[in-house]
């Protein structure tokens, strides 16, 4: 903001400094998504005319421009969890899918994996991978509770897994039994 305000100040024309200062805020409008953001950016538009000194222009703008900033802020938060809620849906809705990744994932919705892999940490607890590792294995446990009949390598298939025998070991580390042991526990239940 110093080296525009600075720029304002070279002007001596005070018509110069008011049209450089309403072609920014008008600028401003075009990038601002907020109602009450850009209501009070065009009420800075409108107190423009009436301000008389340089120390005027420099308090309205730093106002307005902090506000702006905050409102900024808050819609970068809002978008990092949006898409954090967006890829969960996907989760949810394709589990299944063997491709599924973290890359898969974010190449689905345009940003990094690194970027993807820390929003998801941070609005989930989870990293990526365990969520989804974990998301898999409950619904095997209930595709066995729904057909306890069902072959595990037909179980592991249906939920993502490409290899059996680690979704043995992986269904294991988080029921604590392999999954023939809780198909049998669920006859003998």
């Amino acid at each position: 903001m110093e080296p525009f305000l600075q720029e304002i100040r070279r002007y001596k024309n005070k018509t110069c400094a008011f049209n450089g200062l309403m072609d920014f805020l008008v600028g401003l409008t075009r990038y601002v998504s907020d109602k009450e953001t850009k209501a009070l950016i065009t009420r800075t538009i409108t107190e423009i005319p009436t301000i008389r000194t340089f120390k005027e222009y420099r308090s309205t703008l730093a106002g307005t421009m902090e506000t702006v900033c905050r409102q900024a802020r808050r819609d970068r938060e809002d978008m990092s969890a949006s898409l954090v809620q967006r890829v969960l849906e996907y989760i949810d809705t394709h589990y299944q899918d063997a491709r599924l990744s973290l890359q898969f994932a974010a190449d689905h919705y345009h940003v990094s994996d690194g970027h993807l892999s820390r929003l998801f940490k941070k609005e989930t607890g989870n990293n990526f991978s365990e969520y989804l590792i974990k998301k898999r294995v409950d619904k095997a446990k209930e595709l066995l509770d729904k057909d306890h009949r069902m072959p595990i390598a037909v179980v592991a298939s249906r939920v993502g897994f490409t290899d059996a025998k680690y979704f043995g070991q992986v269904f294991k580390k988080y029921y604590g039994l392999t999954p023939s042991e809780y198909k049998d526990h669920i006859i003998l239940s």
